[in-house]
């Protein structure tokens, strides 16, 4: 009985704490490219390494922590799949973000999608109360026609970050995973 009203205690406690925690950032907004993508080595969105986003800005559809947030310039930002920390913008209005980590988030037939995680600085918009949380920012490019015609690209910046899409392997592993650990309960039993 007396271990039954010490739990309880802390669970009161728990919850009075969280309750009194200050929240952690979120949101999301998404930004927009009223540049000239491009991509290199060659033509192709789908083999290419460096990615340059001609212009980028942010829109004004941002939730929670973006909500109202207007327009903000950028300038032109590349980044180099090969190099996990080579994706970075910033500006004083809407802060920086730094990547740590480009990963393959989907590819299609003339599409391709990254997931760049990063720490992100808010800026003088909410007075610089966001310091180094993770962010991710999910950019798609795409290029309807093939190699050689115009790329288009757009972008979501998120806190907390969007989750990485699971390889099938790994999938493929859990299931086999759980359906051993089922076996071995049944048998158990």
């Amino acid at each position: 009985m007396k271990f039954k009203k010490n739990a309880l205690a802390v669970l009161a406690l728990a919850v009075v704490t969280a309750a009194q925690a200050t929240p952690s950032p979120v949101g999301s907004i998404g930004f927009a490219d009223i540049g000239s993508p491009a991509v290199s080595p060659g033509d192709d969105i789908t083999t290419a390494s460096i990615y340059n986003i001609g212009e980028l800005l942010n829109l004004t559809d941002g939730t929670r922590d973006f909500a109202g947030l207007n327009v903000n310039l950028f300038g032109s930002v590349s980044f180099d799949i090969n190099n996990p920390t080579s994706f970075s913008f910033s500006n004083p209005t809407f802060g920086s973000f730094n990547s740590t980590v480009i990963d393959l988030y989907s590819q299609g037939v003339n599409s391709i999608t990254y997931d760049i995680l990063g720490s992100y600085n808010s800026g003088t918009f909410d007075g610089g109360t966001i310091v180094d949380v993770p962010a991710s920012f999910l950019i798609t490019f795409s290029q309807v026609g093939g190699p050689g015609k115009n790329i288009a690209d757009s972008a979501t910046f998120s806190i907390p970050p969007v989750a990485p899409a699971p390889e099938p392997t790994t999938l493929a592993m859990s299931a086999v995973g759980g359906l051993m650990g089922l076996v071995a309960y049944r048998r158990r039993k």
